[in-house]
């Protein structure tokens, strides 16, 4: 009888070492996915943090260089505009002045 007393206990303790070990996998697969959400989570809004950002980026150089390009060319047209002017202008007075 003791024997299988002793049996029965060691068994039992086999028992909650077994249950031991199934919390702590339970326990270290839940930190686990919860660790492995927590960085998909984070590395998602960074990738959409980046591509909003990036795209922000992309939109303010094309509105600077649109707005840029836009005055260069007015400014150029205005400055040919103004050079014609004044040359016709001058070539009228020139001929006014000949004739």
């Amino acid at each position: 009888m003791p024997s299988h007393l002793h049996h029965h206990h060691h068994h039992h303790h086999s028992t909650s070492i077994n249950i031991t070990i199934t919390s702590i996998i339970i326990i270290i697969t839940t930190i686990m996915s919860t660790t492995a959400i927590t960085t998909i989570t984070i590395i998602i809004i960074t990738i959409v943090t980046t591509i909003i950002t990036i795209t922000t980026t992309i939109t303010t150089i094309t509105i600077i260089t649109t707005i840029t390009t836009i005055t260069i060319i007015t400014t150029t047209i205005t400055n040919i505009s103004l050079l014609l002017i004044m040359g016709s202008t001058k070539d009228e007075h020139l001929l006014f002045m000949t004739s």
